[in-house]
């Protein structure tokens, strides 16, 4: 990247407008917010967002790495957080369903904790569809949560991350978006493996397969999970 526009005087230029951070992911134990990267929904890099003066994010950058793009990544996220605003204004003015539409934005971009979410949700009525919506979005919250609290590259932190989300979907729960669905299911076969819980390794595994199954590079993990399946009573 280095190497690419980030290096060029007319970056440089362009990006006096805006105030840059750059976060490296270390992978090492210990690191102070290591695990940013997530909690902003990525999970590759390198990943280039759009935050607001509080740190949230406002807009992923899903294209090329230009400045055409990326004035149209900024101006979709100046956007949106004009709409917060104005939402924002009119629900502190009393307006319900302004107040409803943004808590459901502000839950899809993870502006709240688990606690924050819980505590938001519980003061306002959501029904029918919405409300199904709105679950959907907390737990996946707490999903992210436990997500970000587990150590991948440890065996024990995963299968005990992975126990926790086993209690999620033990109350009939799950993931509700990419974000969150492909982690939760590898954690909970961790776990499962662990307990020769068989049923909930053969539902990560099926879940799994029915999303990525056909994708040559998985069939090496669908192979040996698929042994360690058959060898479960």
């Amino acid at each position: 990247m280095e190497n690419g526009l980030f290096s060029t005087a007319e970056f440089a230029k362009w990006s006096k407008d805006y105030v840059l951070f750059c976060h490296v992911t270390t992978r090492v134990e210990g690191t102070k917010y290591d695990n940013l990267l997530s909690q902003k929904k990525g999970n590759s890099f390198p990943y280039i967002t759009v935050l607001d003066d509080e740190g949230n994010l406002l807009q992923a950058h899903r294209g090329p790495r230009e400045l055409a793009a990326f004035n149209s990544t900024f101006h979709k996220a100046q956007s949106l957080n004009s709409r917060l605003k104005e939402l924002d204004a009119k629900a502190k003015a009393g307006d319900a369903e302004a107040q409803r539409a943004l808590i459901k934005e502000r839950l899809e971009r993870g502006f709240y904790s688990y606690k924050q979410a819980q505590e938001v949700v519980a003061k306002v009525k959501f029904e029918g569809e919405q409300k199904k919506t709105i679950e959907g979005l907390v737990t996946d919250i707490r999903i992210q949560e436990i997500i970000d609290n587990t150590n991948p590259r440890d065996a024990k932190s995963r299968i005990a991350g992975g126990g926790k989300l086993a209690v999620i979907l033990a109350e009939g729960k799950g993931p509700a978006s990419d974000a969150t669905f492909e982690n939760f299911w590898v954690l909970i076969m961790d776990h499962a493996e662990s307990v020769s819980n068989r049923k909930n390794f053969k539902l990560g595994y099926d879940a799994l397969f029915e999303k990525y199954g056909s994708s040559p590079r998985a069939e090496r993990f669908f192979e040996g999970k698929r042994k360690i399946l058959e060898g479960m009573k």
